[in-house]
């Protein structure tokens, strides 16, 4: 199991695999559950190489890391996240 782990996560964003087994655990567990599944969904789509699926997966975390900033004290933690996010597909200001 551990092989194959690490040889699907090689295919994504190191940074969105760092951010789901780093971040995720040390912030607000309801957080964490709405961001899991969208960075989960970008390292996939990144794996398949589906850029329109992983354009509505990128929207799909920024949604919930917008939501996930409501919670002030994960504040440095999210950072991290979005710079995660943001390392895939850099947000427009």
């Amino acid at each position: 199991m551990q092989a194959s782990a690490s040889k699907s996560s090689a295919k994504g964003s190191p940074a969105i695999s760092d951010a789901i087994s780093r971040i995720l655990p040390s912030i607000d567990p309801q957080s964490a559950d709405a961001l899991r599944g969208p960075l989960t969904a970008i390292n996939t789509q990144l794996a398949n190489g589906n850029a329109t699926a992983l354009s509505a997966t990128i929207k799909a975390a920024r949604s919930a890391l917008s939501a996930a900033f409501a919670n002030s004290v994960d504040a440095p933690d999210l950072d991290v996240v979005a710079l995660a996010i943001d390392s895939i597909d850099p947000a427009t200001p």
